[in-house]
């Protein structure tokens, strides 16, 4: 006799709120040298990095998909892997590892299969301290 897994949805409080959206829209990664973690994802990631001009010490940065990602900011500490965990989905996980090495960055977890088993996925230490991770589709180790 076969399991089938399954799993209940719930009706999300934006559902029963009436709100239109409740996606992710806006992330800080913390640093003490906004230029240089501004070029560090800019050249691993090809996100689009520019200055705040109302805002010193604050460069604002797109996603490759051209929404407004979020900022690095002098403001808060670098979480490390104490803090919320920031996925970065990429098209080929092992050739960003090598960028995100080139630039200064340090792996933390080699990749592995994720959890559900859907695609390879790794985390690394940005050179201010912070740890985020990387998910590629399906792929081999």
């Amino acid at each position: 006799m076969g399991v089938q897994a399954t799993s209940k949805v719930r009706t999300s409080s934006a559902k029963r709120h009436g709100m239109m959206h409740a996606a992710v829209v806006w992330i800080e990664i913390p640093t003490k040298d906004v230029p240089g973690s501004a070029r560090f994802y800019e050249r691993v990631f090809g996100w689009s990095v520019f200055a705040d001009d109302n805002t010193p010490g604050y460069e604002r940065f797109l996603d490759r998909s051209g929404h407004m990602a979020g900022a690095f900011t002098l403001q808060g500490e670098p979480a490390g892997a104490r803090g919320v965990r920031v996925v970065i989905q990429v098209d080929d996980l092992r050739n960003t590892l090598e960028r995100v090495l080139r630039e200064g960055g340090r792996v933390v977890a080699e990749p592995s299969i994720e959890p559900m088993g859907s695609g390879l996925w790794a985390s690394f230490e940005d050179p201010a301290g912070n740890v985020l991770s990387i998910y590629g589709g399906p792929d081999r180790l």
